[in-house]
């Protein structure tokens, strides 16, 4: 049974057994608690490097029946990454039927820079067929 991580630090005394069991343990347990990630899209399969971003796009509301928002990735992904990336809707009020679409900046598919969110209220009651009150888009992307 491994113990758990303890940071091992190194000053002028000497190397120790206890310090380097504590390495040893250190490495078995981040080992043992990174996530586990496989992206497999776009022609493109990885198993190592992987990032997951997860952020939200805040919708107030507003009269329209939908609205689009840019998530921006800054430098986060490399260059050339097509994250894959998903969304849900979270409703401040009662609103609860919702359409979501996810589209790259200027393009179909998300990359690197960034996504599209198009959220569309979809409501029976025509006269309620709007974005009646502030919605919170959340995000997640996974990419390298």
């Amino acid at each position: 049974m491994t113990l758990p991580y303890k940071p091992v630090s190194w000053g002028e005394e000497p190397m120790s057994v206890d310090k380097l069991n504590q390495m040893t343990n250190n490495d078995q347990w981040l080992f043992e608690n990174t996530p586990r990630m496989k992206y497999a899209a776009y022609t493109l399969t990885k198993n190592s490097g992987l990032k997951i971003l997860a952020t939200y796009a805040y919708v107030p509301p507003n009269r329209n029946r939908g609205t689009t928002r840019g998530v921006y990735f800054g430098s986060f992904f490399s260059v050339g990454c097509q994250p894959i990336v998903v969304a849900t809707p979270v409703a401040t009020n009662s609103q609860r039927r919702f359409f979501v679409a996810v589209n790259g900046i200027g393009r179909a598919v998300p990359d690197h820079t960034g996504a599209q969110i198009t959220l569309q209220a979809s409501e029976l009651n025509p006269k309620n067929d709007k974005l009646g009150g502030a919605v919170y888009v959340h995000v997640i992307a996974i990419g390298w």
